[in-house]
């Protein structure tokens, strides 16, 4: 009884304090989530060269990118099927790897090119050539605040500027506060906001262009196929 009274009262609380999408993403926490999902994402952008990089980084970070011999780590890190880390690979995604002097890697990012899918979010989107969307990043518990990921991002601007892509996106769910702050602190800025609702069979994408303020709703009746990448 003292769970339920509290959950309720979280969800009074963020009503009146008009945070309506954070009452919805706590009530689907706790439900089935063969009944109800729900999630709510901003898509963020920065031009390459723009970055805000720190000048100081930790000395003893290495970052490189995975190949077909570092599947099994990838998979162990992002708890991914090996089948899902190498179709990435296959559809031409680098996966960066950072870890800490000789110890195995412990963080990734991941970046796309071209027609995109989210499967979490049922978001699709073509990014145009000269950009990169960056596609999950994650560090284990061990690892952070040691500043692997800020050298993933220099690794990811190096690589731009090499192979000439000019933008870079991510997609950071609403609830992260802190990768939202670091992003700001990098200088991305928000464009696009993307809700994802499901309930039962009906799956719904709504996006919104912040830029035009533009809204789409899609109704997603099955994943794409073809010439996408899948994520």
């Amino acid at each position: 009884m003292h769970k339920l009274l509290k959950f309720i009262g979280n969800i009074f609380s963020f009503i009146l304090k008009g945070e309506i999408a954070l009452a919805i993403h706590d009530i689907a926490l706790r439900t089935p989530n063969w009944l109800f999902h729900f999630n709510k994402a901003i898509i963020l952008k920065n031009q390459i060269l723009s970055m805000k990089i720190p000048e100081q980084l930790n000395p003893s970070v290495n970052v490189r990118i995975a190949t077909v011999k570092d599947i099994d780590r990838v998979a162990i890190i992002s708890n991914w099927e090996k089948t899902r880390v190498q179709n990435l690979m296959d559809r031409g995604s680098k996966c960066f790897l950072s870890s800490i002097n000789h110890n195995p890697p412990g963080a990734l990012t991941w970046l796309a090119f071209g027609n995109c899918y989210i499967k979490g979010m049922g978001f699709k989107y073509n990014f145009p050539q000269k950009t990169a969307y960056g596609v999950f990043s994650l560090t284990l518990p061990e690892y952070r605040r040691k500043g692997l990921y800020l050298h993933m991002n220099k690794a990811i601007v190096d690589y731009a500027i090499k192979h000439d892509v000019e933008t870079y996106y991510v997609l950071v769910e609403f609830t992260n506060h802190y990768s939202l702050n670091l992003r700001n602190k990098l200088g991305f800025q928000p464009i696009i906001n993307v809700t994802y609702i499901k309930i039962l069979l009906l799956k719904i994408c709504i996006v919104k262009n912040l830029e035009d303020n533009k809204l789409k709703v899609r109704l997603i009746v099955r994943e794409p196929k073809g010439d996408i990448t899948i994520i």
